[in-house]
């Protein structure tokens, strides 16, 4: 019963995630204009590529713990749950490759 729970608490938190991300994406933003970027700005670009990549350790310990049980995985195959976190990884990495090419134009000015 716990691992049902801890599963579905998971998912939900896995899909508010993924709803964030979508409402996020819409919201595109550009990099500014050949300017170089205030220290505040930089520390919060590097602290958001940070929570990124623990956003997808979070995604990666949680595939590893599903595919341990295959009840697990068979839940996760059946919600379409693999399918998710790929669309949300390729969304992190586009995100934190635009972020590092923001700080690495801010570098190169």
């Amino acid at each position: 019963m716990n691992k049902l729970s801890t599963f579905i608490l998971l998912c939900f938190l896995g899909l508010s995630y993924l709803s964030f991300c979508q409402t996020q994406s819409q919201k595109k933003t550009t990099p500014a204009p050949e300017t170089a970027l205030e220290p505040t700005k930089v520390e919060q670009i590097q602290n958001q590529i940070s929570q990124i990549d623990n956003h997808l350790l979070a995604i990666e310990t949680k595939r590893a713990y599903i595919l341990s049980s295959e009840d697990e995985t068979a839940i996760a195959n059946e919600t379409g749950w693999f399918e998710s976190m790929a669309v949300i990884i390729d969304q992190l990495l586009e995100k934190k490759q635009n972020l590092i090419s923001v700080l690495n134009a801010d570098e190169n000015d």
